[in-house]
């Protein structure tokens, strides 16, 4: 009796895929590249807003959101919404 075996088709990633990374490591990280950027609105104190501080931004001004990764981008202003659901 000879028994046939049933291919079947599966959605999982192929392993060649992850075969390019393979043995590559984290070698040529840096701390920048793991660097957890902050957002910041500024004020009228912040260092960055301050234009005898060492910290200061050129260009930045209270109300603006600054980002603290990459220490030049400063965004137009934007509304957030918040919502939480309570649970009790």
């Amino acid at each position: 009796m000879k028994q046939e075996l049933e291919t079947k088709k599966s959605n999982l990633p192929q392993m060649s895929v992850f075969e390019d990374d393979a043995r590559k490591g984290l070698g040529n990280l840096t701390q920048e590249d793991l660097a957890l950027p902050f957002l910041k609105i500024l004020g009228q104190l912040s260092p960055e807003v301050n234009k005898r501080d060492g910290k200061y931004v050129q260009g930045a001004e209270p109300g603006m959101i600054y980002n603290t990764v990459s220490e030049n981008s400063l965004m137009e202003r934007r509304v957030f919404k918040f919502y939480h659901a309570s649970t009790n």
